[in-house]
């Protein structure tokens, strides 16, 4: 019974090694096509069949959002970079982190999706720290339909304004950078440059005060069609005393009209197309080259007595002097670039009365105090004119 229980455990043994030989035998070698499998080509494949799944998907159930992949820059790509202004770092969500701009109401206009601004408030700076807040408070409580901006235009302040303006906390308000080349008309094309796209850019100064209603004055006359624009001047001294209202444009220089550089409005397709401020004049007839430009161009110069604002005046004589001698000399810079286009050789015959007869009482009477800011004026005016005839080989007195 052993042996034949040997045998049999034998026999099992040599058949499951017969077996395995036989198969081995079949298989293909090295490099030989395997045998194709008729059977095996009418097998349902794994990627056909249906996925078991432990319970039904539901329909509204939408699938976790993807991280995005932070992109860094590589340190290498960037040697060409001022080292002052390194770039900003990557932000996952622009959306979130955007500008916010002021609404109407007090609200904020931003976050996804948001459209520039509308109005873009360009105020050069130099050094204005100490003048500029009440400025920009009244600028701020603006009640206007416009999305609007305030854009300062740091033309080599050493006061610090940007720290100043990020400690304010105005979320309307930054400051691009115009210190490259001094004036004010330099830190005016910065201003518009750096303006976020735009419609309309409306320039007033670091010192003065909006009235209220300013903005929004400014803004309807743009949608009435007006895209050149002047405000009305409330002149004031610093110790409060006032001079008048301008509420018209100016034209003393009988030629065209132009606004004061201080309470204005451009639409920027005007920039496009006429230029920017001409930096080459200085301490006065900027606006005057920039508003008669854009009048021969064929745009229309509008008056919006609406668009109010307090224009401090200097109270020192001297200053006064200074001033208007820069005024008279850009009078004659101007002559010698418009004199081809029909403006005028002789001066405004007001002037010339006013100063006879201010030269008169100062014989007469000596000089008093509440004559000196009008006298000081007009004594400035021409002596400028004197001194740019003689600068531009130009006559216009």
């Amino acid at each position: 019974m052993a042996r034949t229980h040997l045998a049999c455990g034998g026999e099992d043994r040599l058949g499951a090694t017969s077996h395995r030989r036989d198969r081995l035998r079949a298989a293909p070698r090295r490099g030989q096509p395997r045998a194709r499998d008729r059977a095996a080509e009418h097998r349902p494949h794994a990627r056909d069949r249906p996925a078991a799944r432990p319970y039904p998907r539901d329909p509204a159930r939408r699938r976790a959002p993807r991280r995005q992949r932070q992109v860094r820059e590589d340190p290498r790509l960037l040697g060409h970079l001022d080292p002052r202004h390194p770039p900003r770092p990557f932000r996952r969500d622009l959306g979130r982190h955007a500008r916010r701009t002021r609404r109407a109401d007090g609200g904020a206009c931003g976050g996804r999706g948001v459209s520039a601004p509308d109005v873009t408030v360009v105020i050069p700076c130099r050094d204005v720290t100490g003048v500029i807040e009440r400025q920009l408070r009244a600028i701020g409580e603006q009640a206007t339909a416009a999305r609007f901006e305030v854009v300062l235009a740091d033309n080599g302040s050493s006061d610090d304004l940007r720290g100043f303006v990020d400690r304010l906390g105005l979320p309307e308000v930054r400051v691009v950078d115009a210190s490259d080349t001094p004036g004010i008309n330099h830190a005016r094309n910065r201003g518009v440059e750096g303006a976020a796209g735009s419609a309309l850019v409306v320039f007033c100064d670091a010192d003065d005060l909006v009235h209220p209603g300013w903005l929004e004055a400014h803004w309807q006359a743009y949608l009435g069609g007006a895209k050149l624009q002047g405000g009305a001047l409330h002149r004031v001294l610093a110790d409060g005393s006032e001079l008048g209202w301008q509420t018209e444009l100016q034209d003393t220089l009988r030629f065209l009209p132009w606004a004061p550089g201080a309470n204005c409005a451009v639409a920027t397709e005007v920039f496009a197309a006429c230029g920017p401020f001409d930096e080459s004049y200085r301490g006065g007839g900027d606006e005057t080259d920039f508003f008669w430009r854009a009048q021969l161009a064929g745009y229309e110069l509008v008056a919006v007595p609406d668009a109010r604002i307090d224009y401090l005046m200097r109270i020192d004589a001297k200053g006064v002097y200074r001033q208007n001698v820069a005024y008279g000399k850009s009078h004659v810079k101007l002559f010698a670039a418009y004199q081809g286009r029909g403006m005028p050789r002789s001066l405004d015959p007001a002037i010339a009365q006013r100063l006879g007869r201010d030269l008169a009482k100062l014989l007469l009477r000596g000089f008093r105090r509440d004559d000196s800011y009008r006298v000081m004026k007009d004594l400035g005016f021409a002596a400028g004119r004197v001194i740019g005839s003689i600068e531009h080989r130009t006559v216009y007195l």
